[in-house]
């Protein structure tokens, strides 16, 4: 136990002998004299017992406050007590105690209640499993006894209960049905564009591998090969019996030096070079 005049604590520069959280403990009841009484306390002129076991304790002129963990349990101003326990006076205190009683008392009647029930589902089970059980009865008997722990038309309420977890399943099952049919299309989704994405990485070669060869062929039918310049060229034509064509504008020199125009047509199938045109 320590007492520590909260001004020294405040301007202290050793903090270490003041326990963590005294400081909320001292604001928490400057907070429950306020709230209580309409009283303003200053922190800085409050006197202040820690303790470890038990409740601290910080003291006005005419105030004590018994606090621990920033709770308030104990609050006299003058010669009233407005907390006691932690609870708003003797009279909520008296209260408290009242409904726990009922409370207990009430828990008590339930599980005595639950424990019947209990008692009767198992005579039930063991009943169903007898030869040739009476299935009304066995029903009617387990029935009364659900009367009998939850009152009158707990058959209904009970059915009710049922009714409503079955329609919450069954909406939570259509959700997850949703999700998972929405999971699939973008999963397919996903497939698609990534053949749609191969197929056309897969013509862009092909069609890059038709132009290549076709120049390939306009140096082979150039006089002089290596001054052949090629102009624009345009994607190849494709036709519906699967032949691709290849148009390529191109410019040589002859044997006189001469630049002249030529061109040439190429023609492909799935097998290769299928003709050559050049002009």
């Amino acid at each position: 136990m320590k007492t520590i005049k909260i001004a020294w604590l405040l301007a202290s520069l050793t903090p270490s002998f003041v326990q963590a959280g005294d400081l909320e403990n001292i604001k928490s009841c400057v907070s429950a004299v306020k709230d209580y009484t309409g009283s303003e306390l200053s922190a800085n002129n409050a006197r202040y017992t820690a303790n470890i076991l038990s409740n601290s304790v910080a003291t006005w002129p005419n105030v004590r406050c018994e606090v621990k963990f920033e709770t308030v349990y104990l609050l006299v101003v003058g010669s009233t007590t407005y907390i006691v326990e932690g609870f708003a006076g003797e009279v909520a205190l008296a209260k408290k105690t009242e409904m726990d009683k009922k409370t207990d008392i009430a828990i008590a009647e339930l599980n005595t209640r639950i424990s019947n029930l209990r008692k009767s589902k198992e005579e039930a089970t063991n009943s169903l499993r007898a030869p040739r059980p009476n299935l009304v009865a066995i029903e009617a008997k387990l029935d009364a006894s659900i009367d009998s722990a939850l009152g009158v038309g707990a058959k209904k309420i009970i059915e009710n209960i049922a009714s409503e977890r079955a329609e919450a399943e069954a909406k939570a099952k259509a959700e997850v049905a949703k999700r998972e049919l929405e999971r699939k299309e973008a999963s397919q989704e996903k497939a698609r564009r990534a053949e749609a994405e191969r197929e056309r990485l897969a013509a862009y070669y092909d069609d890059f591998s038709a132009i290549e060869s076709c120049k390939t062929q306009a140096r082979l039918a150039a006089n002089n090969p290596r001054t052949v310049s090629f102009g624009s060229i345009s994607k190849p034509r494709k036709y519906k019996d699967g032949v691709s064509e290849v148009y390529i504008p191109f410019i040589a020199k002859n044997n006189f030096n001469v630049e002249t125009d030529h061109s040439i047509r190429c023609a492909f199938n799935k097998s290769g070079l299928q003709s050559v045109e050049a002009k």
